[in-house]
């Protein structure tokens, strides 16, 4: 949907994908069995990867594990971008922050607020406001390899991540986007 935030969540469970959007299951896929390729001597990067995006992001986390779709719903439904890593990161019976192993708020910069510390370098990447109206906490990228942020330390890609893990972010579209297939 252009030109309204959602929250998009990716989740790999062995050789399943699953592909949630505002807490909703929308999607699944066979996906590779096994481990995910990961190239821990490469960088990689929020706003882009394979292709570059086009729109604005903001609270990026990758989790070691998967969450389940109770969890997912619960993070749409009880959302709160400055949850307190230092608390006990209980909503409802439900642990947010077990397997977190990175979470970039993008409230001004791309630091890591997780203990790991995997800050990011925002490369040509604008601030914007999110979706709760907050001026500079989120980020803007127009869909080209000079716009992204760089990670450049994966310790948050353990052996455990490779099978199983779960990449949440909320995401919004501009209006004035191409259609798909333009």
């Amino acid at each position: 949907t252009t030109g309204q935030w959602v929250l998009i969540t990716w989740v790999k469970n062995g050789s399943s994908m699953s592909f949630y959007r505002n807490g909703q299951l929308f999607s699944t896929a066979a996906g590779p069995s096994g481990n995910v390729y990961v190239d821990t001597t490469d960088d990689y990067h929020i706003g882009g990867a394979w292709d570059y995006w086009s729109g604005s992001l903001s609270d990026f986390r990758i989790y070691d594990r998967t969450l389940s779709a109770s969890e997912i719903s619960n993070l749409y439904t009880s959302y709160n971008s400055q949850i307190s890593l230092g608390g006990d990161g209980q909503s409802t019976g439900i642990n947010l922050q077990k397997g977190l192993v990175g979470y970039w708020p993008l409230n001004g910069n791309a630091k890591d607020a997780t203990p790991y510390s995997n800050n990011g370098t925002v490369t040509g990447a604008t601030l914007t406001t999110d979706r709760n109206g907050r001026a500079n906490s989120a980020y803007k990228f127009v869909g080209t390899s000079s716009q992204h942020i760089n990670l450049t330390d994966q310790n948050y890609f353990s052996p455990s991540v490779s099978s199983n893990m779960t990449i949440s972010f909320w995401a919004m579209i501009p209006t004035d986007a191409p259609a798909v297939g333009d």
